[in-house]
């Protein structure tokens, strides 16, 4: 049987999608984030990982995009995070 907040995290992340956008200027003053087509703040986001619900696995940069890669630690699945790099 899935908890409340386990199937809530389900519901985010229908595709496996997690998403960040960020304005257009990239100073990431005007951050979205995305999960499974559904807006999430990042208070959202450090509630999960503070319920280990999620994990950061690693973290990297590849041509202006950032990538976070989240560890679904009950259900054994990962999640990738893209995101825009501001400008430097």
């Amino acid at each position: 049987m899935l908890t409340e907040a386990q199937t809530h995290l389900l519901r985010w992340i229908r595709v496996g999608s997690l998403l960040e956008r960020t304005d257009t200027t990239g100073s990431g003053s005007a951050v979205e984030y995305v999960m499974g087509g559904q807006m999430v703040q990042p208070a959202d986001i450090a509630a999960l990982e503070a319920q280990g619900l999620i994990e950061t696995l690693g973290t990297w940069t590849i041509r202006g995009y950032g990538y976070v890669r989240y560890g679904l630690t009950t259900f054994g699945l990962t999640v990738l995070h893209i995101h825009e790099q501001g400008e430097p």
